[in-house]
């Protein structure tokens, strides 16, 4: 009989369910639920909790032993009287950060040459100027947010000739080769 309730709320395949079940060795039963779907008494008995559950239904997770949250985000699980005591709470920070780079560096793109533009221009067969573009390369780029994500997208536009990257971060750290000025907020 299994010994522990593992509660999984994300989006999951057959080989992510089989994975995870042969990891456990028979001794934790497995309920996959979507967000939407979960009811106080999915959350009440499970012991682990795998992806992000409302912080009101966490409350009432009386076993839980370890929420692992599928955002970086972890604030509103970590306010007083969310998450029962002695309970872990862990984040997924660095897991976005090639995708959202990425899509910030097509977005970068989009705007330093009015993709966007001229992508509606095509559908609508004109052929029409949207001005001057410009380049990453000889670039200032400033980041502001100097997190996994930040720090991947700040890489990137470096490494494709930026001349000047400039990070701001909440507070002053060693700064990276990457960034060639750094500031905080304030």
């Amino acid at each position: 009989m299994p010994e522990h309730k593992v509660l999984v709320v994300l989006p999951v395949e057959q080989s992510h369910k089989k994975m995870l079940e042969t990891a456990a060795g028979g001794r934790c039963s497995f309920v996959y639920k979507q967000p939407g779907d979960l009811s106080d008494e999915d959350v009440s008995d499970a012991e682990v909790i795998i992806g992000n559950v409302s912080p009101e239904l966490v409350k009432n997770a009386e076993k839980l032993s370890l929420l692992q949250l599928n955002s970086a985000g972890f604030e509103a699980y970590a306010k007083s009287g969310v998450m029962r005591k002695g309970s872990v709470l862990c984040n997924a920070r660095g897991a976005s950060s090639l995708t959202v780079g990425e899509h910030m560096l097509a977005f970068t793109f989009e705007l330093v040459r009015h993709l966007h533009r001229y992508r509606d221009n095509q559908l609508e067969c004109r052929w029409e100027s949207h001005g001057a573009i410009t380049s990453v390369e000889g670039a200032t780029v400033a980041v502001l947010g100097m997190g996994d994500i930040g720090s991947f997208y700040a890489r990137k536009v470096k490494a494709l000739g930026a001349e000047c990257v400039i990070g701001v971060r909440h507070s002053l750290r060693n700064r990276p080769d990457f960034l060639d000025e750094q500031y905080t907020l304030s």
